[in-house]
This record gives structure tokens, C-alpha cells and sequence, in this order.
């Protein structure tokens, strides 16, 4: 079992990535003290936003600044920013061998679509001597057939680790299981899987997961992430009836985490639900928050929206949909 951190990077979803040197010096000597496997610094990208932290981008000469780590690196890309560019873009990105930077794996995060057009993107980096995870995202709008078509579609691509991330948190255990069924029925065998908050089933999906076939999961401290959140690191290896180090993390949670969720707070609530069982993406909810919208105006956009097919984030759509209501 692989068992991956990525608090500094899903979770910088919720303060703009602007972590304290003392947040990562204490992340990281927590994730040392727990022998986690795989530590994600956060998003690779050419696009820098000067309200952002330097994880939103990760300059290879901000990492080379990061402690040294007991677990590998990994960083994640976005692959709508790369595939519609030249290959020469893509290797902009990662212009060194694993060899010589200072992260071993590169997760690719895209839809079952874009996935299918990665190949040489892949083979770039496997000639770097990377691992190479790719991210399906929105895999709770894809069905059975269509995520074994995936599996096979790209059954010579030379990856690593297919990766389910139930971007709008709304698989239940059973559909979990039915999604790694899918996978496993044509050869796929490595999976991983990227649970989110909307139901509150993270957790709960994240066992289920590794007891049926996924050998990779994430999991944040206190479930920082985007939206709802994520399946938490701590409750995991509570979980497990791993209580080695409990006062460590609850430590580090009291003093680092819990007051960015007293500014801007995540986990299961009516709306991130509501928006998790319509496939509608968290940002409209995270978006009307910040606009200070009540819980039942929200929920009327979002009722308004959830037939037309907001998978994808559109400020334009939002603010319709809310002039709409006014």
C-alpha cells in the first residue's frame, strides 16, 4: 500500500497555498515521524497567480529551497494546461531527470478524454526515469463500461498508477467498488484513488478502496481540501488502530490547520452534499460563500443549476444563475 499525503496541495485549495515555512517545517517532520510513503508538494505549471503561494506552481527552484523529506515528492499537473500546447511546453514543465530534481512522481490530472491524448506526454517522463500517476477526474460521471473502455484505451500506455479522484465527493462505497471492478476486469493493475468530503464518505470510500483492489490512496490532515475536503490522515490511521504519534498530529492540527478552517472551513454541509450528488463543481459553492450568500440562497442556485451540466467551473454560469434568483 502507498499511502500518500497531499495537505500541501489539495489542501492549499483553501488558503491560496500561502503556507508558513514553519507549516511545511512541522508538515514534514510529522509526515517523517509517521513513515508516510509519498508527500505531495503541490501543482507543477507555467501559469504563476500573484495572489498564490509558490506550491500553486512549483518552481523548481522553490523546491529546491523544502527540507529534505523521508518520502518521496510528488507533484500534480494539470492537463488541461499542456495538451492542447506543443510537447516542447510540456517538457518547459519538467525539464530535468528525476535524477536530478527533488521530486520521483508526477501525477497527471485530467478527464477520461484528455487521458487518452497523454501518451507521449507519459513517455516523456517514464524516459526521465519518473513515476507517473494519471488522475481521472469526475469519476463518478463515468460508468462502468466507460471507465473499463479507459482501462483499455490505454493498456500500452507505459504509466504507473490509474488513479479514480471523485472530484465532486459522491461515491458511496458500493460504486467504489463497482469502479475498481471496472478497472481490475481489464488488466488495470495498479489503481489509486482520490476520495473527496461532499457525503461523507472519504473515509469510509478510501478503506473500501484498498480492501478491493486500489493500492495507492490520499488523504489530507483534518481533510484539508478543495471543496468539502478530503478523506483525513489522521482518521485513517485511526482507522487502522494506529495510534502512534496521535498527539503529534492533533498538535500539529490545533496549531497549523485549524485556524485556516476557522477562516475558511470545509467538510460535509448541506451544500457541498446538495452539489456532490448533482456532479456540480465545489468552486460554485466555495464561490457563493465567498460572496457571503446564505445557506438557503445557495442552495436555491445550485437547484436552479443542477440540470445543465456545471461540471466544469464557469464564474459566467455562476453569476447568471444568481441574477437569475435576484
Amino acid at each position: 500500500m502507498i499511502h500518500l499525503d497531499c495537505t500541501l496541495r489539495d489542501g492549499g485549495y483553501q488558503n491560496g497555498w500561502n503556507f508558513s515555512a514553519q507549516f511545511v517545517n512541522d508538515f514534514l517532520n510529522l509526515t517523517n515521524m509517521l513513515k508516510l510513503d509519498v508527500v505531495e508538494l503541490g501543482i507543477k505549471s507555467n501559469i504563476k497567480n500573484d495572489n498564490f503561494g509558490p506550491l500553486s506552481h512549483c518552481n523548481d527552484c522553490d523546491i529546491e529551497l523544502l527540507p529534505n523529506s523521508r518520502a518521496p515528492y510528488s507533484v500534480l499537473v494539470n492537463i488541461s494546461e499542456f495538451i492542447d500546447q506543443d510537447i516542447k511546453y510540456f517538457k518547459k514543465l519538467f525539464p530535468v531527470s528525476s535524477e536530478k530534481s527533488r521530486y520521483k512522481i508526477v501525477r497527471m490530472a485530467g478527464t477520461s478524454d484528455t487521458i487518452q491524448r497523454c501518451e507521449p506526454h507519459v513517455e516523456y517522463l517514464k524516459t526521465q526515469g519518473y513515476t507517473v500517476c494519471l488522475n481521472v477526474m469526475r469519476v463518478s460521471t463515468i460508468d462502468g463500461l466507460q471507465l473499463s473502455a479507459l482501462g483499455e484505451a490505454i493498456k500500452n500506455v507505459k504509466y504507473d498508477v490509474l488513479y479514480l479522484a471523485d472530484s465532486f465527493g459522491n461515491l458511496t462505497p458500493k460504486t467504489t467498488l463497482e469502479k475498481i471492478k471496472a478497472l481490475t476486469s481489464v488488466g488495470t493493475k495498479t489503481i489509486g484513488v482520490h476520495m473527496h468530503d461532499n457525503l461523507g464518505l472519504a473515509l469510509q470510500n478510501t478503506v473500501t478502496a484498498t480492501k478491493c483492489g486500489a493500492s495507492w490512496f490520499d488523504t489530507t490532515f483534518m481533510g484539508m481540501g478543495r471543496g468539502a475536503g478530503n478523506a483525513a490522515t489522521e482518521k485513517l490511521f485511526l482507522s487502522q488502530r494506529n495510534t502512534a504519534h496521535l498527539h503529534a498530529q492533533v498538535e500539529f492540527i490545533i496549531k497549523h490547520i485549524q485556524p485556516i478552517f476557522n477562516d475558511s472551513p470545509w467538510g460535509p454541509s448541506l451544500d457541498f452534499y446538495y452539489a456532490g450528488l448533482w456532479n456540480i463543481h465545489p468552486n460554485y459553492v466555495s464561490k457563493m460563500r465567498d460572496y457571503k450568500l446564505n445557506i438557503a440562497d445557495i442552495l436555491a442556485v445550485l437547484l436552479s443549476m443542477q440540470d445543465t451540466g456545471n461540471a466544469k467551473f464557469d464564474l459566467k454560469i455562476l453569476e447568471a444563475a444568481m441574477e437569475a434568483l435576484s
